[in-house]
């Protein structure tokens, strides 16, 4: 198998992407870290491979799923403009226990990161599927310092085709900023610890390479075209890793700049 490369559809260029995986340590003790989670990855199996046939003034199209979708988890820090990825984890999830158990090792093994013992966990839970949401809050509820932001009275956060845009916009914020750290938190129980974060690693940057922002001609003249981000261009290729990212990004964005609503932002500042 060759290569993969970026492409001119591809959101992220391949000189970027190199520079985010290059490793720079967090160098002040930052009041809050955010840890994403996407629990199934079945939003993004709206993901598309992207063929188009024509026949005369009609054209058709056929979209289909990428690979397996994984539970992914991904923690971050925000300071000033930089963005660094301290946790980063992807993995199958069947049924309460795993998810709980790649959660809770997650957490705890970024917490345990000396810069951010004393730092405050604000959980972003993707909810867009039944109560997974729900369930994460539970699971979380005896972590210390620990804090899940709600939508519309619920924990979690919605994603939407609309919303998904401004996540994309959101993380190329960070594009020159952007950066992993040298001991960054990778618990994969499903994985060899030996490798398990060098291939995480890979993984990621091959999802940020195939990354891609497609524009789907309507139905006819009158219909405007169809903006959709996804990495599940071909069978066997998956996305899970860089939208809980960019979902992570958004959501540390506002909260920090005070943008969510129902939230006292008082109580983080005597509880630390």
């Amino acid at each position: 198998m060759g290569q993969i490369t970026a492409d001119a559809d591809s959101v992220f260029a391949e000189k970027m992407i190199d520079t985010w995986l290059q490793m720079k340590p967090l160098q002040s003790d930052p009041n809050f870290f955010f840890t994403a989670v996407d629990p199934t990855g079945k939003y993004s199996c709206t993901g598309y491979a992207y063929i188009i046939s024509h026949s005369r003034n009609l054209s058709f199209f056929t979209f289909t799923g990428g690979g397996q979708s994984y539970m992914a988890v991904v923690s971050l820090v925000l300071v000033g403009t930089e963005c660094y990825i301290v946790g980063l984890d992807a993995s199958p999830a069947n049924g309460p226990e795993e998810i709980r158990a790649l959660l809770i090792q997650h957490m705890r093994g970024v917490r345990a990161h000396p810069r951010l013992r004393n730092a405050w966990n604000i959980c972003i839970f993707e909810s867009n599927l039944g109560q997974e949401a729900a369930h994460m809050k539970h699971m979380v509820k005896d972590e210390r310092l620990t804090y899940v932001i709600h939508e519309k009275k619920r924990p979690g956060v919605m994603t939407t085709n609309s919303r998904k845009e401004l996540y994309v916009q959101a993380l190329l914020e960070y594009q020159h900023s952007m950066h992993l750290i040298p001991d960054l938190v990778c618990v994969n129980p499903k994985m060899d610890a030996n490798t398990r974060t060098v291939m995480t690693k890979k993984e990621f940057r091959k999802q940020l390479l195939m990354f891609k922002k497609l524009v789907v001609p309507g139905a006819n003249a009158f219909n405007i075209p169809k903006i959709v981000y996804t990495g599940k261009c071909k069978s066997g290729q998956n996305d899970d890793l860089v939208l809980t990212l960019m979902i992570g990004a958004f959501w540390a964005r506002e909260f920090l700049g005070k943008k969510i609503a129902n939230i006292d932002y008082n109580q983080f500042k005597e509880m630390r």
